[in-house]
């Protein structure tokens, strides 16, 4: 009896490849079979592309162009921010601080034998001297509702304004019949004007002399009235009527309309209602 043998035949095997595929980092790439089956090399070169690592090349001048002008901004920012606050409070200090002292000068050299004026005004009160007074004298003290008292310059130069108000000596003296124009400064300039916009139709401004309180009731607030610096009828005797007598007594304070440089200027009036001897 015959022994019969059984073989069983293996799968076929590819035959081997003469190049071993390409490894990264210790590990043997994958590959993609053709389509027999057997491996490409274009299997083995996408195999191998799509494992390198991502490579950015730095762009060095564009991050230090970059990195300069953010400098240059926040910079730009803290220099802005220190003239903020050097214009809103440091010069607004020194301001209140220059007009405390002038202030305090002002009284003390007041005459003591100062005649008050006690009648009521009909006729323009006197002024310090017979003489026009110099620029830059200080001829009363001025007080807007919640405010402190600034002094009353001669002249509307900035020597005048940087701590007080001006006075227009073309127009009426403190108490005077006519019409008493007065210039100061909002902010950010630090000026004595600064509220002025908060002035209401009925609020009383007192201003005072070596001899007299005089009290002025606003009739225009200055919110509601904005002129230009060619618009001189607010300095007549009697504002906005050239030709007319003056029968009353007018304060008129003008300041700069916005915080930022402009033409446009607040105009107030405000009539002299009561006066009292100091």
């Amino acid at each position: 009896m015959g022994v019969e043998r059984r073989f069983e035949l293996a799968p076929p095997q590819p035959p081997a490849s003469r190049h071993r595929p390409p490894t990264l980092g210790g590990e043997e790439a994958s590959v993609r079979s053709g389509p027999t089956g057997t491996p490409t090399a274009c299997g083995h070169l996408r195999t191998s592309l799509s494992k390198l690592p991502d490579v950015k090349v730095a762009n060095k001048p564009r991050r230090w162009v970059f990195r300069l002008v953010v400098a240059l901004v926040t910079l730009l920012a803290l220099l802005a921010a220190g003239l903020a606050a050097w214009q809103f409070w440091w010069v607004g200090r020194q301001s209140a601080a220059q007009a405390a002292s002038d202030q305090a000068a002002f009284l003390a050299d007041c005459p003591p034998d100062a005649t008050p004026a006690d009648q009521p005004v009909v006729l323009p009160a006197p002024l310090p001297t017979s003489t026009p007074p110099p620029d830059g004298q200080i001829i009363g003290l001025l007080t807007l509702p919640g405010g402190l008292p600034w002094p009353i310059r001669v002249g509307t130069a900035n020597a005048s304004l940087d701590a007080g108000v001006g006075w227009d000596d073309r127009t009426s003296g403190p108490g005077q019949l006519g019409n008493m124009a007065l210039v100061g400064r909002r902010l950010p300039a630090g000026g004595a004007f600064d509220n002025l916009l908060s002035l209401n139709v009925g609020d009383q401004v007192l201003m005072e002399t070596c001899t007299t309180r005089y009290t002025y009731t606003m009739a225009v607030a200055p919110r509601d009235l904005t002129v230009q610096p060619g618009d001189t009828w607010v300095l007549d005797a009697v504002p906005g009527q050239p030709q007319a007598v003056p029968t009353d007594s007018w304060l008129t304070l003008i300041a700069n309309q916005d915080i930022t440089p402009s033409s446009d200027r607040a105009v107030g009036f405000a009539k002299l209602t009561n006066h009292q001897p100091l």
